[in-house]
């Protein structure tokens, strides 16, 4: 139902009230000029032929996005990668996001496989999530636009430009708490289904973090609007959400255990990104820990300030809320029993984002699944879910009459004056002020020159309105003043850029036999003055992608030994931690046909790039000038060894690998409980797919095959139609027994936890059409008597 519509008919509709007619169109119109505003910033940087793209969507997401657009088209699934550290699961990554619902359509609308869409579908998805949420407090039409305005467009979302995976966790956050909340309150079907559906694509998003923190609190706004009754119907939601999932969570889960996050995390990783209290003050001034004149990695403020103990860049670009949300939101704390347990919420997860600041770590760490959480500013989104919120509800709260809104803007006028003082102190205090370091303390007063006036001028504007108006009208300009404030404040959250240096790097074309090369860079590329009319960011990442670094390298469909992502194979892990100066000694072993890397300075550097390159051949520079290419002499990437070592367990092929001398890997560790036989023997032909590789060869005996990618369990071998054991090879790669003479071996990525994951998925839809026919047949489940301590009206309409 909608509030404040007038009665009457439409008389060119008979029986269809007027007030409904009027309410659909300003519904409508709400809707589509939420969707507009919020994309307003991202669509200005694109029409002006630049973009978004940056940091981790540019290494991880971009580069790899095909292949998910690919497989989708073809009716299937991206299960592996065969680009990355010899291989790796990419579904069971997570936090790809390949069946999130917005993934799967960007698959079919956006055939080009750019993520830029889809990080627009998720930033308005975000906004329209909040604009619900606020929905089901109650609050008017323009408060709802309020509400989405100030989550859609606020510094987290609009950074995570930067990661596609927390930008898609971030636009699930608020759909999780409306639909959790309508399910609590409402008992419907249709609310049933939202709150499961909100749930599983939260955790199709592949942010699993975020999803762990916002369903708790949606229960408790669950149990708040319909009591016991509603919070066991909310987690009965969560439940069928969960399963709906599965065909995403199983594999993740079977590829936890193999990877690096079985490991306790590294003392760095333990406070990394933690959010600073000093970063409180960039919730009304933007650009406060960083600004976009600085570049890439300058970041003077968050080095004097955010205590970083490996990165030297915030996490988020930008954590802006605005002066005018937060001030709202005050103004919305007491208004109901609801508002004020959504503030306690909110206070709690900000806590929890500050980390070892508060003592948060220190609880965290006793948890058994949340301990292994990183990155404190990653909790934001509930935080920000619910600030907006309550800023809708504050909104509806000062401007309900002249009286209120005169008496509110009291606070807005004393705010402002206070901030108009706090930046004359900061201008007249000169560049000594800060005791401390003189270059950081410049950099803070800098920021804060800059950001003051943005959170003065917005104060001042919100109380000139309340002064004059209240009502519709006042509600109205409200919105408007905020939408300002927060696109102006997008400037320190989004980092435009060249498509053409960032998306459209040219590598260095390199030969090899098939299935083709295999690189590994030795070391990263530097960073080095921009070409007119890119910025740093821009010729960081084209030195990236024109040097195939990882990720970078899958946009080409080159293989590179290393990875760069956010959950690492152990097997790989362990190597390339086992051993100074990373893979380049063990690089041949493993099929790895050319180095690059930066021209050594120093005599180490000099005698090192010797070593690695001994026997090879110098190609010359990359196309930038910038790495030197080398082909190395290297075990072929599927090959009939001389000899064969057979060991009982990893650990000992482990130390064999590290400690041998065989660069080439003449001589193969095998973990078996069985002989192995070494024969020679050749390779005909091979195919290599995705996830199949085919490969004809031959040996005059009993012999060995080594496939230099990646063992991993799911992967089965085939041999002339009969199945045959893979068994792991040198600590990382496969390998088959092989009869004598002339066979086909096919290797298939077929692993059971997909099968299982499927399973769920439908029973999760059994579930969920089980629930909402049982809730169309039993009304009586409906919002009843124990609801009544619910103090809002709102509709999802």
């Amino acid at each position: 139902m909608y509030r404040n519509c007038r009665k009457g008919t439409d008389k060119n509709v008979p029986g269809v009230p007027a007030s409904d007619e009027v309410g659909r169109s300003r519904s409508i119109l709400v809707w589509l000029l939420i969707t507009a505003g919020t994309i307003f910033p991202y669509a200005g940087i694109w029409l002006s032929g630049r973009t978004i793209v940056h940091r981790d969507t540019l290494w991880m997401y971009a580069p790899t996005r095909w292949m998910i657009g690919e497989a989708l088209r073809g009716g299937r699934l991206p299960l592996w990668n065969p680009y990355n550290a010899t291989g790796m699961p990419y579904f069971a990554e997570l936090l790809h996001g390949t069946l999130h619902p917005l993934s799967v359509a960007a698959a079919f609308l956006c055939p080009a496989d750019s993520v830029e869409p889809l990080l627009g579908a998720y930033l308005v998805s975000g906004a329209v999530g909040a604009a619900l949420f606020a929905r089901t407090l109650g609050v008017s039409l323009p408060a709802t636009a309020l509400a989405a305005f100030a989550y859609g467009l606020a510094g987290y979302p609009l950074s995570m430009g930067n990661n596609l995976c927390y930008l898609a966790g971030a636009s699930g956050v608020p759909w999780i708490l409306a639909g959790l909340r309508v399910a609590g309150r409402d008992r419907t079907a249709v609310s049933f289904a939202l709150a499961s559906l909100a749930v599983a694509a939260g955790a199709l998003s592949g942010e699993v973090q975020a999803l762990l923190v916002t369903v708790p609190c949606g229960l408790v706004l669950a149990l708040d609007a319909g009591r016991w009754r509603g919070l066991l119907l909310a987690s009965a939601a969560c439940c069928v959400g969960s399963l709906l999932a599965g065909i995403q969570l199983a594999p993740a889960w079977s590829f936890f255990p193999l990877s690096n996050r079985i490991l306790p995390l590294p003392g760095f990783d333990l406070n990394q990104w933690d959010l600073s209290p000093w970063r409180l003050i960039e919730f009304i001034v933007p650009g406060f820990f960083w600004s976009p004149e600085e570049g890439y990695p300058v970041a003077p403020v968050f080095k004097l300030l955010g205590y970083p103990t490996w990165f030297n860049v915030p996490f988020t670009e930008s954590v802006y809320l605005g002066a005018g949300t937060m001030l709202l939101a005050f103004a919305g704390l007491r208004s109901s029993r609801t508002t004020r347990i959504l503030a306690t919420l909110s206070i709690l997860v900000l806590w929890m984002a500050l980390g070892r600041h508060f003592g948060f770590r220190s609880l965290q760490n006793l948890l058994p699944v949340a301990k292994g959480f990183r990155y404190g500013e990653k909790f934001l989104p509930f935080f920000l879910a619910a600030v907006s919120a309550l800023a809708a509800v504050g909104m509806d709260r000062v401007t309900r009459g002249i009286t209120a809104a005169r008496s509110c803007s009291v606070w807005f006028g004393f705010t402002a004056l206070i901030l108009a003082a706090l930046f004359l102190v900061v201008f007249f205090g000169g560049p000594g002020w800060y005791p401390g370091d003189t270059g950081g303390a410049a950099a803070i007063r800098g920021h804060l020159l800059c950001g003051l006036p943005h959170a003065v001028i917005i104060t001042l504007l919100i109380f000139i309105c309340l002064r004059f108006f209240s009502g519709g009208k006042g509600r109205v300009a409200i919105v408007t003043i905020v939408w300002g404030s927060l696109v102006v404040a997008a400037y320190y959250a989004v980092r435009p850029g060249s498509p053409e240096a960032r998306l459209r790097p040219t590598p260095t074309p390199l030969a090899a036999k098939l299935p083709g090369p295999r690189v590994y860079n030795v070391v990263e590329p530097l960073v080095r003055k921009p070409v007119a009319g890119w910025n740093l960011f821009d010729q960081l990442f084209f030195d990236y992608g024109s040097s195939l670094a990882p990720d970078t390298n899958v946009w080409n469909r080159t293989d590179n030994l290393s990875v760069d992502a956010g959950i690492y194979p152990l097997r790989w892990f362990r190597l390339s931690r086992g051993i100074d100066g990373g893979f380049a000694q063990l690089a041949p072993r493993y099929g790895t046909t050319h180095l690059l890397f930066l021209s050594p300075r120093s005599e180490r550097g000099r005698r090192l790039a010797a070593e690695y390159t001994a026997g090879g051949l110098s190609r010359g520079k990359d196309l930038r000038n910038l790495m030197e290419v080398w082909e190395i002499p290297h075990r072929p990437w599927a090959v009939f060894p001389e000899s064969v070592t057979v060991v009982p367990d990893t650990e000992v092929a482990f130390q064999r690998v590290l400690h041998s001398s065989d660069l080439l890997g003449r001589n193969v560790t095998i973990e078996a409980d069985e002989p192995f036989s070494a024969s020679p023997g050749r390779v005909i032909s091979l195919q290599r797919g995705t996830e199949q590789i085919e490969v004809m060869a031959e040996s005059s005996g009993q012999g060995t095959l080594v496939i230099n990618d990646a063992f991993w369990p799911g992967w089965r071998a085939f041999i002339d139609g009969r199945e045959t054991v893979i068994f792991p090879a040198d600590a990382l790669v496969r390998a088959v027994h092989w009869p004598a003479g002339r066979h086909q071996l096919v290797m298939r990525y077929d692993p059971p936890e997909f099968r299982v994951g499927i399973k769920l998925s439908l029973c999760g839809m059994f579930l969920l059409g089980a629930g909402c026919f049982l809730l169309r047949r039993n009304p009586g489940w409906g919002r009843g008597a124990d609801a009544a301590g619910d103090t809002s009206t709102g509709r999802i309409a």
